[in-house]
């Protein structure tokens, strides 16, 4: 169980954050509607506490750490192969027009980058089949994320080959307006006018939503108002008109920070803030120094893959599948400090 570590400072920084993170959902009971509520978090995180530490153990060199970063892929693949076969075999109209798994396949497509970047026939296969999961998901955010992944990609191609990146570009974009389907350009230009749409219901409910967890974090701005406690405050405001969703147990303001400020205060976000910033003092550590275990590919690929999470959970809120994700990137950019085993 030694470990020997190159620098201690990120780990140490993770350790404080975490605990302090779940001091504060403790801290957060003494404000909450339902107190119950804070045993459930607590739990949740610390799983993801433990299975990273696990992760970060479990990693000692190059093989190990490959057979967690591809377990994590597989994950977030696996989604989208099951995707595209709901496509496939017709049943998309079951899912009104819309594949589920449009963020999950935009972070297996973050993990893939690196390698499509060294031109591997596999991986360019792979990353179109996740960008066809991310398109038919018709998610503004997934669009988005898919925007900034493929705009990277193109920097870099452009940096290489001018001339063969901008050809590349202009046959992409031929083929695309040669595929003629009405009912996939309606439903493009539904999701453009829909969103920026003031008046479209979603909008309207999304924007109420960020109004209430404001008003939460404001009614108890150090503690919050209890850790998955936002869902029975919404219930209790006067804003439900706004709301177009039947179950109001699930809701969340679709922005996990703004869920953290407002559940567990500036206590618990800035706790949320140094845990954070200990992955990414991890993911940039080995930047700047000659890493014995692992290859250069895999740590863009789980930086990339940090970012874009990031991006997700602005958009979104922490789920099941989403703690599993994160313990094992946590697990992962905390072994790039330690020093290389064999074995």
């Amino acid at each position: 169980m030694s470990v020997t570590l190159r620098d201690s400072k990120p780990l140490l920084r993770f350790l404080t954050g975490f605990f302090l993170f779940l001091i504060a959902i403790i801290a957060s009971a003494l404000f909450a509607s339902k107190p119950g509520m804070i045993i459930k978090a607590f739990l949740k995180w610390t799983e993801v506490l433990v299975l990273a530490l696990l992760v970060f153990l479990y990693i000692r060199n190059l093989q190990t750490f490959k057979t967690i970063y591809w377990v994590l892929f597989i994950s977030m693949f696996g989604y989208s192969i099951i995707s595209l076969y709901w496509l496939i075999s017709g049943r998309l109209v079951e899912y009104g027009f819309r594949l589920p798994g449009g963020y999950d396949s935009l972070f297996a497509l973050s993990m893939v980058i690196p390698f499509i970047k060294k031109k591997s026939g596999k991986f360019i296969l792979i990353g179109l089949l996740v960008i066809a999961v991310i398109f038919f998901s018709f998610s503004r955010g997934a669009w988005l994320g898919l925007a900034l992944l493929l705009a990277y990609m193109t920097k870099y191609f452009y940096g290489r080959n001018k001339k063969k990146t901008i050809i590349s570009i202009v046959l992409i974009l031929v083929a695309i307006l040669a595929i003629k389907s009405e009912s996939i350009i309606e439903l493009v230009d539904w999701r453009l006018s829909t969103s920026f749409d003031s008046g479209n219901a979603s909008n309207i409910e999304r924007s109420g939503l960020i109004r209430v967890a404001f008003n939460a974090f404001l009614s108890s701005p150090i503690f919050g108002i209890g850790a998955l406690n936002y869902s029975t405050y919404l219930v209790n405001t006067s804003d439900l008109y706004i709301m177009r969703a039947e179950i109001l147990e699930t809701m969340t303001p679709h922005n996990f920070f703004l869920e953290i400020l407002s559940e567990l205060g500036l206590f618990g976000f800035c706790a949320l803030l140094l845990l954070l910033y200990s992955i990414y003092s991890a993911l940039v550590f080995p930047r700047s120094q000659s890493h014995p275990t692992v290859g250069t590919l895999y740590q863009e690929g789980l930086f990339l893959l940090y970012f874009t999470f990031l991006f997700a959970i602005s958009l979104g809120f922490i789920s099941g599948g989403y703690r599993f994700y994160m313990a094992l990137l946590f697990g992962m950019a905390l072994s790039l400090i330690r020093a290389g085993e064999n074995g």
